[in-house]
């Protein structure tokens, strides 16, 4: 399994999560403030509000910004854009349960327990594992040791076909499924016979061709004689 990088952008991620975090908790607890003084709808409105505040900001955007900083190396990783969406209506969900558990009605002991126990049970259950679990789904699984054998497999190809064998080209990986091919090679039919072997690997989605011919690729450019140089 490829190791999972949890800080591929440095501080920058957990910094701007966590000010993302309490900016939009100190919202919410404000607006949720402001709303014991309130009745009927105004009340309604103002934690709904703090809904928004503390599970939209608070808690999911903080949540999606750390998993931005993610990072499978030589493996490319994709988010599904319905599920995060989801994840940000059942955070506002779950907050506003709370909420409204805690702060609509008279104050009592055991809206408050309620409230906290579904807050802590929702926001305790987001923890790393989850997100490695998650990340290890929705990542291309291509792993360093898979792409060094794509690009030995590209080597052996070359070397079972005795012409091109001879003229010791060199595979390089550049990328996710990229290799660059290297080397002299007498004609542009043979470099083109090269590349064509590289392509039948398994692994190899596109070479990039960066072998010279010579008699073509090795000429000196022809002498440029300057305008003011030449004969009248």
């Amino acid at each position: 399994m490829a190791e999972v990088q949890h800080f591929a952008y440095g501080w920058v991620n957990p910094v701007v999560a966590y000010i993302m975090s309490v900016l939009g908790c100190l919202l919410g607890i404000m607006l949720a403030t402001k709303a014991q003084a309130r009745t009927g709808r105004r009340r309604v409105r103002l934690l709904i509000y703090a809904s928004i505040a503390i599970g939209g900001t608070g808690v999911w955007q903080a949540h999606v910004i750390g998993l931005l900083g993610f990072a499978v190396p030589d493996s490319v990783v994709r988010y599904d854009p319905l599920p995060i969406a989801a994840s940000l209506g059942i955070a506002i969900v779950v907050v506003g349960g709370g909420l409204f558990v805690a702060g609509f009605g008279s104050l009592h002991v055991w809206r408050l327990l309620v409230a906290g126990a579904l807050l802590a049970e929702w926001i305790g259950a987001v923890d790393p594992a989850r997100f490695r679990r998650a990340v290890g789904q929705l990542r291309t699984p291509v792993t360093p040791t898979g792409a060094t054998a794509a690009v030995a497999a590209g080597q052996s190809a070359l070397e079972r076909n005795e012409e091109l064998a001879a003229l010791k080209l060199e595979v390089r990986r550049i990328g996710r499924g990229v290799v660059e091919l290297r080397g002299w090679v007498p004609s542009r039919a043979l470099r083109a016979r090269a590349a064509r072997a590289i392509l039948a690997v398994p692994g190899i989605e596109s070479v990039v061709n960066n072998v010279l011919v010579r008699g073509e690729d090795d000429e000196p450019p022809s002498a440029v004689i300057p305008i003011n140089d030449r004969p009248a």
